[in-house]
């Protein structure tokens, strides 16, 4: 082959290859819409010193899936253990909100006012009486703060989970720096109490409004 035909055939290739991508992207788009039917989930939450179940227990789920090579949580549900421990997720049905996703999966977390998770299995909470000083559950506290951040309305699930460590955390902050760090804990409850499924499409600096404002005037 002439060097000349070589390279006609090269820059051949390279121009076909933006087309491919697009033309894939395009098929992407018009695959039909993967519905996913999440069942009801029942767990429990154990003291593991006792084995004894925990009531009243704050329990949230998070659902998260891999898109693009990036993990994001795109459902939430909250609810409390009852005097025997046990807790329930209803079913919910997945039609459009991130439902390509791939590897979908959920977790838990669990918190009570005087404990700490200690491990355990999605549905089979584990939870051990705290044992440290003011400083070291308040930090623990704001660990817990972590959001669903692509979860829409259902953020408002994990309305009751912030609001109590946010008044746990707010009853032990006593410096000046420790009420300033409870602000990621107002971001937290503020935040889902003005979810909105539509929120992706709003301006940020309008959603930002929005949280402000309802700290101003339930948070401070």
């Amino acid at each position: 082959m002439k060097p000349f035909d070589l390279i006609l055939r090269l820059f051949t290739h390279i121009a076909l290859v933006p087309m491919l991508l697009s033309l894939s992207f395009a098929a992407c788009s018009m695959a039909p819409k993967k519905i996913v039917d999440w069942p009801a989930k029942e767990g429990a939450v154990i003291n593991t010193e006792t084995g004894e179940p925990i009531e009243g227990a704050y329990v949230i789920g998070h659902w998260r899936g891999s898109t693009f090579g990036k993990t994001v949580c795109f459902h939430a549900e909250g609810t409390r253990s009852d005097s025997e421990g046990r807790f329930v997720f209803p079913a919910w049905r997945n039609e459009d909100r991130f439902n390509q996703t791939s590897h979908q999966y959920d977790t838990t977390r669990a918190y009570k006012r005087g404990y700490r998770e200690d491990g355990g299995k999605t549905y089979r909470i584990s939870m051990v009486p705290f044992i440290g000083s003011r400083e070291e559950r308040l930090e623990y506290l704001r660990a817990l703060a972590g959001g669903c951040h692509h979860a829409g309305a259902s953020n408002r699930n994990l309305y009751s989970f912030y609001e109590a460590i946010y008044l746990e955390a707010k009853s032990l902050a006593v410096l000046p720096a420790e009420v300033k760090a409870l602000n990621s804990l107002q971001y937290a409850v503020a935040s889902s109490a003005v979810a909105r499924d539509d929120e992706m499409d709003m301006d940020i600096e309008e959603f930002r409004r929005l949280r402000e404002s309802y700290i101003r005037e339930y948070l401070q």
